[in-house]
């Protein structure tokens, strides 16, 4: 599985670069993570009839830190009980619209939306050591609510309709950023972003690029 596969080396990143983190915490379990197997549930949810992920001991022991939820025609995020241990969550190729329901997935690393319908970013709040988030190929229009995502290391925003680069000042471990196939006509913003080594501005309309780009 992709999803899992770039968990793996993001984490064997985290890891090279454990001894200049500020907090342990964000890393204490990281390498437990594993690509051998993958869950797989056949439920659909809806907004009226939300699906409520309770799993058994059984399960959480043969899949303990992810949930993969591929093309399930959810159009919402389920209700997970009981799985604060959960490190990757993948909700690609549904129609989910709104970011929610992620509140105790304090311990979540990878967020995988990618192909959806969200239209505005939130519901990120509590995920404060999340490493990466997909969000390609929905229906973002602006770039906001990611303040506490600190350690955010790869941010994937391509496919969508994002007019304008902002809100990214304080995502100072950032090292990839994906706006491929947006309405972007200016490059500018890019203060902070002191580990950026891979920006992807391909299919957009840029006409100006501001001079603070060189400082990445």
């Amino acid at each position: 599985n992709s999803s899992t596969k770039f968990l793996d080396d993001i984490l064997s990143h985290q890891q090279q670069n454990t001894a200049r983190k500020k907090s342990a915490n964000s890393s204490n379990n990281l390498n437990k993570i594993h690509s051998s197997s993958i869950q797989q549930l056949p439920f659909a949810a809806n907004v009226s009839n939300p699906l409520v992920i309770n799993r058994t001991i059984e399960e959480k022991n043969l899949y303990p830190d992810k949930l993969i939820y591929e093309r399930r025609n959810l159009t919402a995020c389920p209700i997970i009980e009981g799985e604060s241990q959960i490190k990757l969550i993948n909700y690609q190729h549904n129609s989910i619209r709104l970011i929610q329901n992620l509140e105790n997935m304090r311990n979540l690393i990878f967020l995988d939306l990618y192909d959806n319908k969200i239209d505005r970013i939130g519901g990120l709040g509590e995920l404060v050591n999340l490493r990466v988030l997909m969000l390609g190929k929905n229906r973002i229009e602006r770039i906001e609510n990611l303040d506490t995502l600190v350690y955010l290391d790869v941010l994937d925003l391509h496919g969508n309709q994002i007019k304008e680069l902002e809100n990214l000042n304080q995502l100072h471990d950032l090292r990839v950023l994906n706006m491929a196939a947006n309405q972007l006509k200016c490059v500018k913003n890019l203060s902070g972003l002191n580990s950026l080594i891979e920006f992807n501005l391909r299919r957009n309309q840029i006409e100006d690029i501001v001079s603070q780009i060189i400082y990445i």
